[in-house]
């Protein structure tokens, strides 16, 4: 059953994922290009995501997500009751030198459990060794334990300590991998997906998707991506206002035939360029459904369904999600869908280079786009455009509040079922 819930969880995942967020970064590609055939854009972009995930699958040691899920991991697993009761233990038999033994096997155990979650978080191929040599110091504390005659009360404390890091050992166990928790109840955000992008709505797929398997990661990702709003907001405003603007204004009195095909080069480099940073920021969404380290038959069966997930998307034109591109300023201008291309894609790569905490780039994406309208709004010194543009940008960000307010709804009542 395990295996079927891996199996329908991640195809749900990535129909949902590409079909919802995917056009955060394509949307401007499929406008400027609409005059092309389907299956041309399907190729180049399907090419760029085989390369992406390849590439990861191959440096991150059998990881397609860029090591993104450590932080999910990383939250399951708290080792701060069995510090706690070490440390607790530690003071109780510091007082007496005759327990010095003891207190050098509770630093070796402290120091042990430390180090296994830093391997269960960067390093799962070296679990199980790392895992053997926790129970191995374990077992000859507590073996010392039953062998020496200490006063009850040290007795109890030291017990417990052990007790608290089997507790620990045990979790990683369980939550080393996804094939060892997973169940029917990971299935519901995908089946949500579906439902709130069949509407339209802007859903944050992080959130929903990793908030549901380890709802601790919850501040960390909001924090990330509300300074990725910002970030893109003001960069997005600098950028349309002080150097695209005019040509924009230009542009839009031009006909197609006028654009220099150098364009057409610079823009399916610079989509090719943000495709990727996108692939590694949300390929966690997807891939947290299947084995950490994937074998070759499970990528081979995700990059298939992708493919073909990607296909389906293209010839039905990016969907209802689209229309959040469509209803912006100029984006079927080649030139203009590059300039937006560039500032997101640069904007991603920073948020790529700053940490490997998951983050919700539909918030990036929503950014830039307001912070353009409200650049042109600027340019043309219009009250009318900037209330244009603001209603714009309030529309998309209550819409996507909506979207974070269910996704958190729903992952918190999942995870109290």
């Amino acid at each position: 059953m395990t295996n079927f819930y891996m199996i329908v969880g991640f195809m749900l995942a990535a129909y949902s994922i590409v079909g919802n967020d995917s056009l955060q970064t394509l949307g401007t590609f499929l406008c400027s290009n609409s005059h092309r055939r389907w299956w041309e854009l399907w190729a180049f972009s399907s090419t760029v995501m085989i390369a992406v995930i390849l590439y990861g699958w191959f440096t991150y040691d059998k990881d397609p997500s860029y090591n993104r899920l450590n932080k999910v991991y990383e939250k399951s697993v708290s080792l701060v009751s069995a510090q706690e009761a070490i440390a607790y233990a530690a003071d109780a038999v510091s007082a007496d030198p005759i327990q010095e033994d003891i207190l050098a096997e509770l630093n070796l155990l402290s120091e042990q459990l430390a180090a296994t979650k830093l391997i269960f978080v960067e390093e799962p191929a070296r679990l199980d060794d790392s895992l053997s040599q926790l129970k191995s110091v374990s077992d000859a504390l507590n073996t010392r334990l039953k062998k020496m005659d200490i006063p009850h009360g040290q007795f109890v404390t030291v017990n417990a300590a052990v007790g608290k890091v089997g507790e620990v050992m045990a979790t990683m166990e369980i939550r080393r991998d996804v094939k060892s928790f997973i169940s029917w109840k990971h299935l519901i955000p995908p089946f949500a997906l579906l439902i709130l992008t069949r509407y339209g709505f802007p859903v944050s797929t992080s959130f929903l998707v990793l908030i549901t398997f380890q709802p601790a990661v919850l501040s960390s990702m909001l924090t990330k991506s509300l300074l990725g709003y910002v970030l893109a907001l003001v960069v997005a405003i600098v950028v349309y206002k002080a150097v695209v603007g005019v040509m924009e204004k230009r542009w839009r009195k031009e006909k197609d035939y006028q654009v220099h095909p150098l364009w057409v080069v610079a823009q399916w480099s610079a989509t090719a360029f943000l495709w990727s940073m996108w692939l590694i920021q949300d390929m966690a969404n997807i891939f947290v459904y299947l084995p950490r380290m994937p074998e070759l038959t499970w990528l081979l069966f995700a990059v298939a369904w992708m493919v073909a997930v990607q296909a389906f998307i293209y010839y039905n034109h990016g969907g209802k999600i689209q229309k959040v591109v469509t209803s912006k300023t100029n984006t079927h201008d080649i030139r203009s869908a590059t300039i937006v291309v560039v500032v997101y894609g640069a904007v991603l790569y920073v948020f790529k280079i700053q940490s490997n905490v998951p983050m919700s780039t539909t918030w990036v994406f929503l950014g830039l786009l307001a912070g353009r309208e409200i650049a042109f709004a600027l340019s043309q010194n219009k009250k009318k455009g900037m209330k244009n543009a603001l209603r714009l940008a309030r529309k998309d960000v209550v819409k996507a509040g909506f979207g974070l307010g269910v996704s958190v709804a729903i992952a918190f009542v999942i995870n109290l079922v």
